[in-house]
């Protein structure tokens, strides 16, 4: 028998190899959606199943899986869930594109590998997390721990020390990654609710330093106040409010304010190891939930007022009409109001004024009059006549209605005689008492000054320029109303005149009403952002009426009086407007009022004439 010579041998080898390899790859193509054998899910080979054949069974088994109860363990007890209520669900597509196909070896060595080992399908697993919470949040609660502080006991008086309590979470990460294994591997076994402990970084020995400053603070009464309103705020019955804890600020050299460090859960800082230059101090809280129910029940009622809302509208003959009127809104700012409260308190400051915010009143403007400028409310002037007889109400109502509506175009210096007009009894007055020629009597358009007046606050608060304006020769009690004397303008025609210059930019609309005994004016425009302080009155100068004017008249009995001229006490006023403009601009301008003494006259009827005849 022949031997193969070594050259015969490795040809014979190499040809053994490549049809064992070509016989491989004409089964991978012929087999490529087959499984590779020996592949498992779970205890179930589906290894050479078409990966179609394949699915189905996967799906058979997950679906027997996942019917199962999910045991969950809680503090020794046992809860039973469903896969679908704790947001578990099988990603199918995933798992077919894991599954090892034949087309799959990547390699041929490597795909004689996988014909030869166990292959596990992995299993792709999504939670829903948000689902998980709920169906698991009746096991546990989530708890933040509590600081320890102090209170007032009501019962006893007594300044007392609420310990620490340690909180509690749910690790949601790790439980997730729990879940997620037990699918995964198709694991029956229970699953152990695991909770953090979350530690208080405000301990009992930590406040019990302060009580005595504590004490200080629920003696010490403050004095809440808005206008002409007032409070008293006192801590002993409001103890349901106050409550104490420390705070921790750490020195740093170089800085001269202290920084407060902000504790972690577990009660350690970053900064713990610098303990030297830690200083602890009284912290006093007040709770937001019994602060916005004493706003509430206290304060509200006499601040705040709502927004109001206009629509202005403008018809083919260019009249503008007003439906409504925008009016700013003022809301307490509760947020300053309990950090004003907290530093008084602390700080034994005993007057604190109530913080308000605008609420800005809405305005429905057509584009016509947007194109002039005329976007929202940039001034309001507002005086009362309660009081007023039926004669000088009709004629502040008449008045009025000369300007409702009336536009002031950019640059223009307004006159309020020019829009007024004519005063008689054609365009609508009644006689009522007016201030002329030193004396006061009866005249078509009496009460006239209450429109001018209402306007010149209107220009003063809405920052506008003010050309002209004369006070009343003596000081008129309607227009003290409602900050005091020194913001009236009296008007007579032809003069004196009440005149403001447009300097917006734009045009600005007027809105005039009255609404029972007040009297409003509107202005609308564009706001370029400046801003109005007034600071005032200022009172000086007092001066007694001078003696009473007696004057003799034919008119009426003799003997018999009149009164046709009150009193007045004469006095000076000042108000001091300061208007910011956009660029910082800052000007101050004095509003100054002379009321000259006036004295009290009277109509007597005078004596008759004694005759007298010869007695013989």
């Amino acid at each position: 028998m022949k031997k193969l010579k070594p050259n015969l041998k490795i040809t014979a080898i190499v040809v053994l190899a490549l049809a064992i390899f070509g016989a491989i790859y004409v089964l991978q193509f012929a087999y490529a959606d087959f499984v590779y054998p020996s592949t498992f899910i779970g205890d179930t080979n589906i290894g050479l199943m078409h990966k179609d054949e394949a699915m189905d069974i996967i799906k058979q088994e997950l679906s027997g899986f996942t019917g199962e109860k999910v045991v969950i363990i809680n503090n020794g007890q046992a809860f039973e869930f469903t896969a679908e209520s704790l947001g578990v669900l099988y990603d199918a597509g995933k798992i077919e594109e894991s599954l090892p196909t034949l087309w799959k070896n990547n390699g041929i060595v490597r795909g004689i590998y996988m014909a030869i080992v166990k292959n596990q399908v992995g299993l792709e697993v999504a939670v829903d997390e948000e689902k998980l919470k709920e169906s698991i949040s009746i096991l546990y609660t989530e708890d933040a721990p509590q600081n320890a502080y102090l209170y007032l006991n009501e019962d006893t008086g007594e300044i007392e020390i609420s310990s620490e309590v340690n909180g509690q979470t749910l690790n949601i990460e790790d439980f997730v990654l729990s879940l997620k294994n037990k699918f995964e591997n198709m694991d029956s076994e229970a699953i152990t609710l695991s909770l953090d402990t979350l530690y208080p970084s405000v301990t009992a020995g930590d406040v019990e330093p302060f009580v005595g400053m504590a004490k200080d603070i629920f003696g010490n009464t403050v004095s809440i106040h808005y206008s002409d309103k007032s409070w008293d705020f006192d801590p002993n019955q409001h103890a349901e409010i106050i409550t104490f804890g420390t705070q921790s600020t750490l020195e740093i050299d170089g800085i001269e304010r202290q920084i407060e460090i902000a504790w972690d859960d577990s009660g350690n800082s970053e900064q713990a190891d610098l303990s030297e230059k830690v200083l602890t101090t009284l912290k006093l809280s007040l709770d937001e939930n019994a602060i916005h129910d004493y706003i509430n029940q206290e304060i509200i009622s006499a601040v705040e007022t709502p927004s109001q809302s206009v629509v202005i509208t403008i018809d083919e003959a260019g009249d503008i009409f007003f439906e409504g009127t925008a009016e700013d809104g003022i809301t307490v700012n509760e947020e300053a109001f309990k950090m004003a409260l907290g530093l008084a308190l602390e700080n034994k400051v005993s007057e604190i004024e109530v913080p308000t915010m605008t609420v800005r009143g809405g305005v429905d403007i057509p584009e016509e009059l947007q194109e002039l400028g005329i976007t929202e409310l940039i001034a309001t002037g507002y005086t009362g006549y309660s009081g007023s007889p039926y004669n000088r109400g009709m004629n502040i109502a008449v008045g009025m209605s000369k300007f409702n509506g009336v536009l002031v175009e950019p640059g223009e210096v307004f006159s309020f005689l020019d829009t007024l007009g004519v005063v008689d009894g054609s365009t609508g007055y009644y006689k009522e008492l007016v201030i002329t020629n030193n004396e006061t009597k009866p005249e078509y358009g009496g009460g006239l000054c209450q429109v001018s007046s209402t306007m010149f606050r209107a220009m003063l608060y809405g920052g506008l320029p003010i050309e002209t304006r004369y006070e009343h020769s003596y000081a008129v009690s309607y227009y003290a109303y409602p900050n005091g004397y020194g913001l009236d303008a009296t008007i007579y025609q032809p003069w004196p005149d009440l005149q403001f210059t447009n300097d917006t930019g734009g045009y600005i609309l007027i809105q005039a009403y009255v609404e029972e005994n007040e009297a409003y004016f509107k202005f609308y425009g564009t706001s370029d952002g400046r801003t109005v302080a007034m600071d005032g009155p200022y009172y000086s100068n007092y001066v007694s009426p001078p003696s009473d004017v007696i004057i003799y008249t034919d008119e009426l009995q003799p003997g018999v009086s009149s009164k046709q001229d009150s009193a007045h006490t004469g006095f000076d006023v000042d108000w001091y407007r300061t208007v910011v403009m956009p660029d910082g601009t800052e000007t101050t301008e004095n509003i100054h009022s002379h009321y000259q003494a006036w004295p009290a006259k009277y109509l007597v009827g005078a004596p008759l004439e004694e005759s007298t005849e010869d007695q013989e």
